[in-house]
């Protein structure tokens, strides 16, 4: 596979000054091609189960940022595993919270370098299509996980175990992302790995030369900050277990239908400015249709009027129809909210390098509100407070988001507005930026 990039055809592409940037190569055919294809490798990362969040996990994964690194490990497998080991060990808690914490660890280290290559490989004008992909892959394992749930037994469990054990194989069989091409012939902007020093200190370059990441920093905290409220206060408070295990199913097939949805409009043939404020939009009209359904909803109980399981809704019951509707808008929503939160990411820059930062900012953040969240559920704090908190948040991460979308996204991320980086042989952090003036090219 190290001949491909020997045996490449280049040629100058004019209106770029950037070396790995201007040439354009040819991709290899027949299968070489299909395995370098870069939406296949992308999507070697994926994983097969659900993410069921505890607070152990998140306040180690909102760690994250510190690395920049490629995981080999899968982070999803609380849900089923620790859900087992109480049922088959109920002293087993500190295992539980201890394995959660490694978990973490893991993700931290998963989704970092998941997200810089996801939003790295594609061209720009295909960045919706391979997030709704990956998203899409994601949650058919939260379909998988949630189907498990409804048939726990010995022989599903073992199951998952082999499907995790693929999920830490395939990556071994990844291409080196310095010889990925993508579908236009550009190549992908190699990556020299950093020191810990000088990741750092790219931290708060990175916050420096593009200070418009702070103005995402809400949508990222809100990004897992609603799981909640929809899983524990409204799936796990007026379900009993059948339903809220149909409930989860079908929660997470929405989330593929949400993903691919909006990313038809992030990469439909209008301008990109235009493609940015209409998912704006949608995102809005969203987020006020689902809550104030769910307002109606939460109103007619609390914490302390949750009856038994037995007594809980069941799929049979009246009125499940309606609630599992909103169930199901809730998947759609957070589909759209996190796909388009990775083309916000993906629109400010083409860098692997520098949108490994971004999604260490936005893994964290999303990790250390959720950890904040399942806290404040784990203390009993009101179900209708939560509510409120997760709407606020939402309105304000759209809020927020809506000057960086004004000021920041551009028709294209040109040299002039991707800020690069790269290490030299120290451990010195610096900093580049390609300069697409005449001049400037005449004087290089």
């Amino acid at each position: 596979m190290a001949d491909v990039v020997d045996n490449e055809k280049g040629s100058v592409r004019a209106g770029s000054s950037d070396a790995a940037s201007q040439e354009v190569f040819e991709r290899p055919p027949g299968l070489k091609g299909l395995y370098y294809h870069p939406l296949t490798q992308v999507n070697q990362q994926q994983n097969w189960t659900p993410s069921n969040i505890d607070t152990g996990h998140h306040r180690i994964c909102s760690l994250r940022w510190l690395i920049s690194v490629c995981c080999l490990i899968r982070d999803e497998s609380e849900n089923s595993t620790s859900y087992s080991a109480m049922n088959i060990h109920t002293s087993a808690k500190g295992f539980v919270i201890a394995a959660g914490a490694i978990l973490g660890i893991c993700a931290g280290l998963l989704w970092t370098a998941q997200g810089s290559l996801m939003m790295a490989y594609p061209t720009e004008a295909d960045k919706g299509k391979y997030i709704a992909v990956f998203w899409s892959i994601f949650n058919l394992g939260g379909v998988v996980g949630a189907s498990v749930a409804l048939g726990e037994n010995f022989h599903s469990t073992i199951a998952f175990l082999v499907l995790t054990c693929l999920g830490v194989l395939i990556p071994f069989f990844m291409v080196d992302p310095a010889k990925m091409i993508r579908t236009d012939g550009t190549r992908v902007t190699p990556v020299r790995h950093p020191s810990w020093k000088s990741e750092f200190h790219g931290l708060f370059v990175a916050l420096r030369t593009d200070p418009m990441i702070f103005l995402l920093f809400p949508m990222f905290l809100a990004s897992n900050w609603f799981y909640t409220w929809q899983f524990n206060d409204y799936n796990g408070a007026i379900f009993n277990i059948r339903a809220r295990a149909l409930n989860n199913v079908v929660y997470w097939t929405a989330q593929i239908i949400g993903s691919v949805a909006i990313s038809a409009l992030l990469d439909s043939k209008l301008k990109r400015r235009v493609r940015a404020f209409l998912s704006w939009g949608v995102l809005f009209i969203f987020v006020f249709f689902v809550h104030i359904w769910a307002y109606f909803y939460q109103k007619t109980y609390t914490r302390a009027s949750v009856p038994p399981d037995s007594q809980r809704l069941d799929i049979y019951s009246d009125g499940y129809t309606g609630k599992i509707f909103l169930y199901i808008f809730c998947g759609i929503l957070d589909a759209m909210w996190q796909t388009t939160a990775y083309w916000l990411m993906g629109a400010m820059s083409n860098n692997p390098a520098k949108l490994a930062i971004f999604a260490g900012f936005y893994k964290s953040l999303q990790s250390a509100g959720a950890a904040g969240m399942w806290r404040a559920d784990a203390v009993k704090t009101p179900y209708m407070n939560i509510f409120a908190s997760t709407w606020a948040l939402l309105i304000a991460g759209l809020l927020f988001v809506l000057p960086m979308i004004h000021l920041r996204v551009t028709e294209h991320t040109d040299g002039e507005n991707d800020t690069m980086y790269a290490f030299s042989n120290t451990t010195r952090f610096t900093w580049t930026k390609r300069i697409h003036s005449d001049d400037d090219k005449a004087t290089q």
